[in-house]
C-alpha cells in the first residue's frame, strides 16, 4: 500500500471513530447502525465495511483510542510530579481518570457494559490493540502500588490485582460524578478517605 493511500486510510478511520463517538452521545449503542455511521462520513455502507467489519469493531477501536488518550493523561499527570509519594501518585492518576471520564463517558461506559460482546465480535488485530491499551491503563497504578509497598506505605498485596481494584472503585466514583450524586473535584477526598485508608500500611 502506497504511503499516500495508507495516510488516507488512517484519516478515514479517524473520521469513522469520531463519527461513532458523536453518534453515541446522541443515542444508545444498540440504536446505532452501520448506515448511521456511513452516512456521517460520506461513505456507502459497503465502503464502510472496507474499514471495519461491523459496529463492534468500530466501538472497540474507539475504546482503544480512548484508553490510549487516558494513558497519555496519566503520563502528563505523573510526569508533572517531582519525587512524589506513592499515595500522591495514585491521587494524580485518579484525577487524570476522572477528567478523562468526564469528557468521554458516553462511549467509555461500553468498557463496562459491552466489553465481552465487543471483543467477541471484533477481529484479532483490533482486539490485540485494545488489550495492549487496556494493560497500559493499569500499569501506572500497579507501579505506584508496588512503589508504595517498597516504601512501606501500602499493605503487601498483589500490585496488579490492586490496580484493577482501584480502577473499579475509580469508575464507580466517576459514575457518581456523572450522575450528579458526587461533586468533582470536591468529592475526590472520598477516594482518599475510603480507599487509601484501606491500603495504607498502619502496622508500623
Amino acid at each position: 500500500m502506497a504511503v499516500k493511500e495508507r495516510k488516507s486510510r488512517i484519516r478515514k478511520k479517524q473520521e469513522i471513530l469520531e463519527s461513532a463517538r458523536q453518534l453515541i452521545e446522541q443515542k444508545a449503542y444498540e440504536e446505532i447502525t452501520m448506515e448511521d455511521i456511513a452516512a456521517t462520513v460520506s461513505l456507502s455502507r459497503p465502503a464502510l465495511y472496507l474499514y471495519y467489519k461491523n459496529k463492534a469493531e468500530i466501538y472497540l477501536a474507539l475504546l482503544t483510542r480512548g484508553l490510549q488518550e487516558l494513558n497519555e493523561g496519566y503520563d502528563r499527570a505523573l510526569n508533572a510530579l517531582n519525587e512524589a509519594k506513592p499515595v500522591d501518585t495514585l491521587k494524580a492518576a485518579a484525577i487524570a481518570f476522572f477528567e478523562f471520564y468526564g469528557r468521554n463517558h458516553a462511549y467509555f461506559d461500553l468498557l463496562i457494559t459491552k466489553r465481552s460482546e465487543l471483543v467477541r465480535e471484533s477481529g484479532i488485530d483490533i482486539v490485540e490493540d485494545f488489550e495492549v491499551a487496556g494493560k497500559g491503563a493499569v500499569t501506572p497504578i500497579a507501579r505506584a502500588y508496588e512503589s508504595g509497598i517498597a516504601t512501606g506505605d501500602f499493605r503487601r498485596r498483589d500490585p496488579q490485582k490492586m490496580a484493577f481494584v482501584l480502577r473499579s472503585v475509580a469508575i464507580g466514583i466517576a459514575v457518581g460524578f456523572r450522575e450528579g450524586n458526587l461533586k468533582f473535584p470536591e468529592d475526590v477526598a472520598l477516594l482518599t478517605d475510603m480507599v487509601l485508608n484501606g491500603i495504607l500500611d498502619t502496622s508500623t
